[in-house]
């Protein structure tokens, strides 16, 4: 089940108002333009948390996800307050919304331990375990015992969705406990790692389409929709047989900023059909320059 934006702020709140719970939500700083991130930081003060605490990690601390916290004398007016900065200063960077019965300070050092984390060949590696698409791979292997334990003092959590036309937000349910055991090593299997990689060039076209998009005077789209925007028309890239990288940025590309305009394009569909028979590149295909008024 997913909700919209606008019941998410009505499902936390009716959660907080049991007085046991604290909100926290996790935001990627490092998405957030210089203006926002200021004026973010100024509102939440000493509250803002790197989630990066190993020594190791402290030269990315600065741009790093950070824990957004409640003070300890916040009440729910005071969480609502901090829910309120965060989708208008953080929108561009929030991951997720967290809640919990166990204190802030002591949810930041267990939900650390994931950052370094041993991979099945042994090695260890920084995991982005905040971003959306991980805490649903981790959350589907409960039944790895590390990640149940990691997961064990959460009460809900919700994550963005993305969806090409709205925003939407799903809710997972933790166990609502204290963990067991702290400090083990985090180990995962090879499937919940392959989970864990899921297709890197859709982020990085949410972020090139967003550039884009702002140069055409389309604004407005958080990042989660441009994923969602950049995950639709990948899928239909590969589906129309495109497999070169090139192409496939090229096709996506276009169709965020021309879709209706070249849905009916001969040239455009020509010009799919030689890129995917491996002929020419798709944008060298194009035999007439093609209209780049956003749709």
């Amino acid at each position: 089940m997913t909700t919209t934006a606008t019941n998410l702020g009505n499902e936390i709140v009716d959660v907080l108002r049991n007085p046991r719970y604290r909100l926290t939500g996790i935001v990627e700083i490092s998405r957030l333009s210089e203006r926002d991130r200021s004026e973010l930081l100024r509102r939440i003060k000493e509250y803002a948390l790197p989630l990066l605490q190993q020594p190791e990690f402290a030269n990315l601390q600065a741009l790093g996800p950070r824990l957004i916290t409640p003070a300890p004398d916040y009440g729910l007016d005071g969480q609502w307050g901090n829910y309120w900065d965060v989708e208008h200063y953080g929108k561009e960077g929030i991951c997720a919304w967290i809640v919990s019965s166990m204190p802030p300070p002591e949810l930041l050092v267990h939900l650390s331990q994931a950052n370094r984390t041993v991979a099945p060949d042994g090695n260890s590696y920084l995991l982005r375990w905040h971003i959306a698409r991980s805490l649903q791979a981790l959350h589907a292997r409960r039944d790895l015992p590390a990640v149940r334990e990691w997961l064990a003092p959460i009460h809900k959590i919700w994550l963005p969705v993305p969806d090409p036309g709205r925003e939407r937000w799903v809710c997972l349910e933790g166990e609502d406990r204290a963990p067991i055991s702290q400090g083990n090593a985090f180990e995962l299997d090879s499937a919940c790692w392959q989970a864990l990689t899921g297709d890197p060039l859709e982020y990085t076209l949410a972020d090139a389409i967003g550039t884009a998009m702002a140069a055409a005077g389309m604004t407005g789209q958080c990042h989660t929709i441009r994923l969602g925007i950049a995950r639709a028309h990948l899928r239909a890239a590969r589906k129309a047989g495109l497999s070169r990288q090139q192409d496939l940025i090229s096709y996506v590309t276009m169709m965020t900023l021309n879709g209706d305009a070249l849905a009916e394009s001969a040239a455009w569909t020509q010009a799919v059909a030689e890129a995917s028979e491996l002929k020419r590149p798709l944008a060298d295909a194009l035999q007439a320059p093609l209209s780049c008024q956003p749709r």
